[in-house]
């Protein structure tokens, strides 16, 4: 049971239209924020998506040079021996 210095007070103060208002306001602030963090996350896949395919391609061009470089060097052993 509470005593007299409660600090909840029994009597509607505040009407329920503006409790509703106040909940879709914090609905749509939520949803905002939602929508702001999937955009960023969105552009978080593209970036890692792209940085992928780079280190993809960079292995494929490496993996090309040695190639290239091992037949160089079967040629120049064949025109040295």
């Amino acid at each position: 049971m509470r005593g007299r210095d409660s600090t909840v007070n029994n009597s509607p103060s505040v009407g329920p239209d503006a409790l509703i208002a106040l909940v879709r306001l914090l609905a749509r602030q939520a949803a905002r924020d939602f929508v702001a963090q999937a955009s960023a996350t969105d552009s978080q896949k593209q970036q890692h998506y792209n940085l992928a395919r780079s280190v993809q391609a960079s292995r494929r061009f490496a993996a090309h040079l040695a190639g290239e470089r091992n037949k160089l060097r079967s040629l120049s052993l064949k025109n040295e021996g």
